[in-house]
């Protein structure tokens, strides 16, 4: 798999329609979801509820299309062990910088939401959270300008899971990413 493609919804792998019954059940019990039975009984929407979890689900696969290699960004950004290399002076933008990384895990939440609507107006939010673990091994990062311009050759794993109202939809390990050779990030990822 191409480490500059893979995205959230790769490694937690959901697919929306494969809920059970069970599974819509405890959701439906979560105190947020249950505030949004009254108001979709009062609009009468075609389908009420069964209609609206459906797109609510796949609506929510959207929000896992987050590129990975921008989660390991948004990591090492706040990390304290690349902070050093926004310091101009000790290392000028116009210089190259090659930093390499020894094994070390990234773990990042992401907590969206689906605001719901009826006739445009809110009526409540569904709430997701993402889970996300990347076990980096060996690689170097070309640093130039406070940017990671360049990624070169290591490998990578990735756990997510996926939850929906504080229930689990998706847990999934992936397979190694292999990081061959080198990529260039273009404009690069800041730090």
């Amino acid at each position: 798999m191409d480490i500059q493609s893979v995205t959230l919804s790769d490694v937690v792998n959901f697919h929306p329609r494969e809920l059970s019954n069970e599974g819509w059940s405890r959701i439906e019990s979560r105190e947020g979801v249950r505030g949004l039975r009254h108001p979709l009984e009062d609009a009468r929407l075609p389908g009420g509820w069964a209609g609206l979890r459906n797109k609510i689900l796949a609506e929510a696969g959207g929000l896992l299309d987050i590129r990975l290699l921008n989660v390991m960004g948004w990591a090492w950004k706040k990390g304290r062990e690349l902070e050093a290399y926004r310091d101009t002076v000790r290392y000028p933008p116009d210089k190259t910088f090659r930093v390499p990384l020894v094994e070390h895990k990234i773990t990042s939440t992401h907590k969206p939401d689906v605001e719901i609507r009826i006739n445009k107006k809110p009526v409540g939010r569904v709430h997701f959270a993402v889970n996300i673990e990347i076990a980096v091994k060996v690689m170097t990062l070309e640093i130039r300008n406070a940017r990671i311009k360049k990624i070169d050759a290591g490998d990578c794993k990735a756990t997510g899971s996926f939850f929906c109202e504080g229930f689990l939809l998706t847990e999934r390990e992936s397979k190694p990413l292999d990081l061959p050779g080198t990529f260039d990030l273009g404009e690069g990822l800041g730090i």
